[in-house]
Parts: structure tokens; sequence; C-alpha cells
């Protein structure tokens, strides 16, 4: 007679070999806890952040997720860095792109409605743990701000070796248009949207663009 071990249906990473049945592969499991943690993250901040929580989520067992991650802190810093990509995408490899819509290109202006949700509901989340949570913030740092602005600094380098604009230090750049930029998609708890649509604080950013090239272009 089975017993209840037997019956459970099989979990990710802990998958039994069956004939015409493929092994899950070491990074979809990984993929799998990631994309797990984001969406308790982003639904309950940190503290939702548990291995019984993660584990439920991505349909696996404990034992799998710490045999893909070490620590939870290990996890989220891989849900940072995967998201630290998708606020700051690589430069474009287009020269003849005007600085505009390169900058636009780099910080994701144009997504689509769901995705820009769910981008500010990241940033809320960030922010509301902030303070109670310190060592998300640090991984927020680590492994997402100081990244992204190294990427975005790279590229203003090699704007300014091109001649497009100014000779100023890239790194205090970067710093000056992440702080522009990031500005509008700020939440602060018991304060209003500034922005209630979507567009009209994309436009808004664009502005913000084309005012400090108007400072920043050589000339």
């Amino acid at each position: 007679m089975p017993t209840e071990n037997d019956c459970q249906s099989p979990s990710l990473g802990e998958t039994r070999r069956t004939p015409g049945r493929p092994r899950v592969s070491e990074t979809d499991r990984r993929a799998a806890f990631i994309a797990a943690a984001r969406e308790l993250f982003v639904e309950g901040g940190y503290a939702a952040l548990t291995t019984n929580a993660v584990a439920a989520h991505a349909k696996a067992s404990k034992r799998s997720l710490y045999e893909a991650f070490e620590s939870i802190d290990a996890l989220f810093a891989a849900v940072v860095a995967e998201h630290s990509v998708e606020m700051l995408r690589e430069p474009p490899d287009d020269d003849a792109l005007p600085l505009e819509e390169a900058i636009a290109f780099i910080f994701n202006l144009d997504i689509d409605e769901a995705s820009d949700r769910y981008r500010a509901a990241f940033l809320r989340a960030a922010m509301l743990d902030q303070e109670r949570f310190p060592q998300s913030h640090a991984a927020i740092v680590e492994h997402g701000i100081d990244p992204a602005r190294r990427r975005l600094a790279g590229w203003l380098e090699q704007q300014i070796e091109a001649g497009r604009i100014v000779d100023e230090n890239p790194d205090r750049l970067a710093r000056l248009l992440m702080d522009l930029i990031f500005a509008s998609s700020r939440f602060q708890p018991g304060s209003t949207e500034d922005w209630p649509e979507r567009e009209m604080r994309a436009e808004h950013i664009r502005w913000c663009v084309r005012t400090a090239l108007r400072g920043l272009q050589a000339q």
C-alpha cells in the first residue's frame, strides 16, 4: 500500500526521474526561487521572505531552496541583481542614437503599464523596509544601485570620450541622472502621487532629461 509520501506530487528539485521526464536544471530551479521571492517581496516586503514561504511559492522543498541558495540574504541579493538590470538596461550599442533617446532606453522609460506598476511596487517595498531591515537596504545598494551606477558611468565615460557631452566626472554624472529620474518614482508613505498618470510622469522625466542635457551637451 502506498504511503502518504508516495502519493505526494514531486517538488521542484526533487522530481523523480521517470522515462521521458527531464530533470529540472539548476538554472531553472534558481530562476523559480528568484521569481517566487520577487513576488513575495513586492507583496509583503522583506519580512515575507521566509524559507517556508519561498519554498511553498516555488512549489519546492526547503532542502532544494538551500541547495540553490545558502541563505535568504543570498536569495534576496539575486533578486536585487535581476531587478537592477530591469531598472537600468545595458546601454545601447548605437552611437547614432540621440542622447535623450539613449537615456530613455537605459532607464526603461517606455516599459508597459504592468511592468511599470511592478517596478513602482518593488521600489515601494524597498523604501518601506530600509529602516526595519537594514540588511535588505544593504543588498539593494551592493547588488542593485552600485552596479547600475557603474554601468551608467561607463557609458557616460564613452560619451565624454566621443565628445558628445562635456568632460565631467562620469560617476557624478551617473549619480545626477539616477537621482533626477528615480526621484519621480519614489514612494513616500502618507503622500499622494505627484503624477497619477504614468504618461504624465514619463513625459516629465523626459523633460528633466532634456533640461539636464542642455547643460551637458558639448558646444
